[in-house]
């Protein structure tokens, strides 16, 4: 009997080691809000950083500066780590889309819609010039006409200059809501943590081909807007943090 018992304790270890535990996505990694802070300030130095005439300190600040759109791509990651993780924890779930899009449509309509409707009701007092294109925005799909009409993003108000309204941070919003269109169908439908990881790296490949060659055979202003302002060129950055959060799920998640 106490053979036995020692056998049936020691199958039951060995199965508990076996069986990866699940990821709980409502746990908090202190150090992505270290991350975000860097990501942040990456951003405010690259807007407002800098000087190329303002002395010792400003010149190497300005040097610093040039990286600073690194803070998206971080941006990106953190998201793309944070969501996946949601995703593939509440996969077998009920009400899995229903859940998910409610959440962010409560974290981000709420705050987009209401400076859209502002710049609306501004619009006769300061003289804004609405275009056709302006009607993308609410379906966050402005980033792909603003890539052929950058004036899009700028509200210029000809009577009041200083109470123009520049809306080119929205792209990389707009991406991110694109992103979270796509990626849950695409987890719901493979489900299998390793393929899903292989798609990833096959995505992010591809995107840096693609953008190595926006770059190679466009002059370097188009290359710009399209080669990093759209999904498709910038799903790697979100694939790769999509990437590490199935990693973390693996059976290595433990270790």
């Amino acid at each position: 009997m106490p053979h036995t018992t020692q056998s049936t304790a020691l199958r039951s270890a060995t199965i508990r080691t076996a069986t990866p535990q699940r990821v709980n996505s409502k746990v908090t990694y202190p150090a992505l809000d270290g991350l975000r802070a860097l990501a942040v300030t990456l951003v405010f130095i690259e807007h407002y950083g800098g000087g190329s005439h303002g002395g010792t300190f400003l010149n190497w600040f300005n040097r610093v500066r040039v990286v600073g759109s690194a803070g998206v791509s971080l941006f990106f990651v953190l998201s793309g780590f944070l969501i996946t993780g949601i995703l593939y924890d509440t996969l077998q779930g009920n009400h899995y889309f229903r859940n998910f899009y409610a959440r962010r449509s409560l974290r981000i309509f709420p705050i987009f819609y209401l400076v859209l409707v502002l710049c609306l009701v501004l619009t006769p007092i300061l003289h804004f010039r609405l275009q056709w294109g302006h009607l993308s925005f609410p379906f966050y799909l402005g980033n792909l006409f603003a890539n052929w009409n950058w004036s899009l993003y700028e509200l210029i108000s000809p009577t009041h200059p200083a109470l123009s309204i520049n809306l080119g941070h929205f792209w990389s919003l707009f991406v991110e809501e694109q992103f979270y269109l796509i990626w849950p169908v695409v987890i719901f439908l493979v489900r299998d943590r390793v393929k899903l990881i292989r798609l990833s790296l096959v995505v992010i490949l591809a995107v840096l081909l693609l953008r190595i060659g926006l770059v190679c055979f466009f002059p370097i202003g188009t290359a710009e807007q399209f080669a990093f302002r759209m999904l498709a060129t910038r799903a790697d950055d979100l694939l790769v943090g999509g990437a590490m959060a199935l990693l973390l799920r693996g059976p290595a998640a433990d270790t």
